[in-house]
């Protein structure tokens, strides 16, 4: 990316933060003060506007990644195309809690209140057997993430009673367990910080990681 490009993206995302910081303190009133909502499935609802350095390095990879013929995303089209740039996560301490938020999440598309724009997207993790004697699949790609979560991309719908200035922005709504949060974060910073900057971890912690996601898949549908 050229750096005008770079500087005309970073200058608009500056001037937008405040809506999305807007929209995202409104959906987390929206969920915890509706009466319909499960409130005993719900242990937290945490949320984070993208880093600017993190939404280039994005920009630069998805441009890289574009088929022949898809325009480039750019300043007048990535908040269309980058659908992360708010990030909402609902934070449940059982899997039954997320399939009874889930429920919720889809009756408030049903309303209206929220609009679907890709999703549900189920981000699963090694569902795989415990048991030493197992061979690995030669198909299977050690690096990857390890957790589990629901993903959706998500607008409000056109009866959400929010501003008008929030309607059209995209988030990201991540629905997970309390055990899954923990493991993505103790991936994050031992294994994929380490992975994004060039440092090339040794087979054996790859197949570490690997492990323990199989493990704590199986502890989790306890």
């Amino acid at each position: 990316m050229k750096q005008h490009q770079r500087e005309a993206i970073l200058i608009s995302f500056l001037n937008e933060k405040g809506k999305y910081k807007k929209l995202a303190e409104y959906i987390v009133q929206l969920i915890q003060d509706d009466p319909s909502s499960p409130q005993e499935s719900l242990h937290t609802i945490i949320y984070r506007i993208k880093d600017e350095i993190r939404l280039i390095e994005k920009i630069n990879r998805l441009n890289k990644e574009l088929e022949a013929g898809v325009p480039s995303i750019i300043e007048e089209n990535y908040p269309e195309r980058v659908g992360d740039l708010l990030g909402v996560r609902i934070i449940c301490l059982r899997l039954s809690d997320v399939e009874k938020v889930e429920t919720y999440i889809k009756l408030l598309s049903e309303e209206n209140i929220l609009s679907f724009v890709k999703g549900p997207d189920q981000k699963t993790s090694f569902i795989l057997p415990v048991n030493p004697g197992d061979s690995i699949p030669y198909d299977i790609d050690l690096r990857y993430s390890g957790y589990s979560s629901i993903h959706y991309q998500i607008e409000l719908g056109e009866n959400s009673d929010a501003p008008p200035e929030l309607k059209g922005l995209l988030f990201e709504l991540q629905l997970r367990t309390i055990l899954e949060e923990a493991w993505s974060e103790i991936d994050h910073k031992y294994r994929y910080a380490r992975s994004r900057i060039g440092v090339n971890l040794p087979e054996h912690i790859h197949m570490g990681f690997y492990n323990l996601s199989a493990y704590l898949q199986c502890v989790i549908k306890i």
